[in-house]
């Protein structure tokens, strides 16, 4: 399978917001990805206008379920050299794709936690999917197999300016500890 490279330019509110993401088409979150952008120019645009309103240079912010980087490199260019992205995946099947996003985009400012967010500090089972992007906490039928992970706290980290949480119903959870 032959990896290659899309390049994104988002257009939000007439500014660009230029980057790349790897792709392999044998990768479910790339397919869905690719074909989402195809389709809409824009994966989750609520969610990148939000971001585009909200982030201003050296801001730090919380990517929780942050899967391959698609909204951490977004993050990381809106906050800037001075700012910092605090990023949470806890899929192993995403972290290599991830940090090859971060390099293809030359980020510095982005660091991932190979954790998932909870309530409190505990070793939860972790079920990986053959689609990355539906890794999660709860146990589904499918799952490829579940790891142990030792969870992370929101309250154990810097105050951001704002929290994006897209980690599988376990939102309430990772919330309630603040």
């Amino acid at each position: 399978i032959e990896m290659s490279t899309m390049e994104i330019n988002l257009v939000v509110r007439g500014e660009t917001i230029a980057f790349q993401m790897t792709y392999d088409p044998g990768f479910w979150s790339d397919i869905g990805m690719r074909e989402y952008l195809l389709r809409n120019n824009l994966c989750e645009p609520e969610t990148v206008h939000v971001l585009h309103k909200v982030l201003r240079p050296g801001d730090t912010v919380i990517d929780g379920g942050a899967n391959v980087g698609f909204f951490s490199v977004i993050m990381s260019k809106l906050v800037g050299p001075q700012g910092k992205v605090i990023a949470f995946e806890p899929g192993i099947n995403n972290h290599q794709k991830f940090a090859d996003n971060m390099a293809l985009n030359g980020v510095q400012n982005v660091e991932l936690i190979k954790k998932p967010l909870w309530s409190e500090k505990t070793t939860l089972d972790f079920y990986l999917q053959h689609d990355s992007g539906l890794n999660s906490l709860a146990d589904h039928p499918d799952a490829l197999c579940k790891v142990p992970l030792e969870t992370a706290v929101l309250s154990n980290y810097p105050w951001p300016k704002l929290i994006k949480l897209d980690i599988e119903g376990a939102e309430q959870h990772a919330l309630s500890a603040l």
